[in-house]
Formats: structure tokens, C-alpha cells, sequence
């Protein structure tokens, strides 16, 4: 009996997820683009398999790649906002909504990337600033406190 010859497989693969989708598909470019013709000359379910095996691999490491990325460029965006807001009445819940994470993960984050807390993070920002209004102005102590977002003149110097 002679064997019937198989049509050829079609593959049609959908990756639906969160907005953040474009950066890991940018991700992955080289690999959607170097499948595309790949699948054309597959004609058994096993060879199908031999293809799609290191290419969802090669997905997954992608996705992952971003993944382990997107922390840092949160941190590095709240750095830059602590940095331009840094005299305003800034609490944890608020930097940590500025980022969309809890105010625990937040924290966390902040600690494994930057490997410095938040809180004395934001402290120390102040405190250069402050440093630079002593230096270059007349105002009072009173006064910069105020100017670099301390809420009283006594937290202001037991962080300096």
C-alpha cells in the first residue's frame, strides 16, 4: 500500500498578552522574522516539532530578557521623577503608584537594583540639594528644609 502523501502543516502562531507585548515582540524580531519562511517546507508533524521546539526557546529567553529588564527601567523612571520632585511631600505609596506597584514591591525593586532603600535614597537627594541651597544662598535652615521637601526642620537635620 503506497503511503498518501500529507498536505504540508500550516502554522499560525498568536501571541495575545498585556500592552507591554510590542517591547518583547521587538524583543524577538530576529526570531519572527527568521520563522517565517522556515515553515513553508515542513510536512510531518515531527519536523514541525524539531522546528518549533528551539524557536519558542528562543521566545521564551526573549520574553525573559525583557522581563528581568523591566524592573530596572521602572527604577530608572522613578529615579528620574524622585529627581525632579524630590522637594514636594513624597511618600512610599506615592512613588510606588507613580510605577504601578505595590508600595512592598516597590521597595523591594528599589533595593535589588539600585541596592540602596528607597526612603534613604530620597533622604540623601534632599539632602544634596540641600547642600547646594547652603551654599549658594542666605536662606534659613527653616527655609530649605521646606525647599527640599523635609516637613519639619527636625528631620531635616537628623538626616544631615
Amino acid at each position: 500500500m503506497e503511503e498518501e502523501e500529507r498536505p504540508p502543516i500550516i502554522a499560525f502562531v498568536s501571541i495575545i498578552t498585556s500592552e507591554e507585548m510590542p517591547v518583547v515582540l521587538a524583543g524577538c524580531a530576529p526570531e519572527l522574522e527568521s520563522a517565517k519562511g522556515q515553515t513553508e517546507h515542513l510536512t510531518h508533524v515531527h519536523d514541525f516539532g524539531q522546528f518549533l521546539l528551539p524557536f519558542v526557546e528562543n521566545i521564551c529567553h526573549s520574553v525573559s530578557a525583557v522581563s528581568a529588564n523591566k524592573g530596572k527601567l521602572k527604577i530608572d523612571g522613578l529615579i528620574s521623577w524622585i529627581q525632579e520632585n524630590y522637594h514636594q511631600d513624597l511618600s512610599l505609596e506615592d512613588m510606588a503608584a507613580k510605577i504601578g506597584c505595590s508600595p512592598a514591591h516597590t521597595s523591594k525593586l528599589f533595593k535589588k537594583e539600585i541596592n540602596y532603600d528607597i526612603i534613604t535614597y530620597l533622604s540623601s537627594v534632599r539632602i544634596h540639594y540641600a547642600k547646594e541651597l547652603l551654599r549658594t544662598t542666605k536662606m534659613t535652615l527653616e527655609e530649605i528644609s521646606a525647599a527640599v521637601g523635609f516637613n519639619h526642620q527636625q528631620s531635616f537635620i537628623r538626616n544631615f
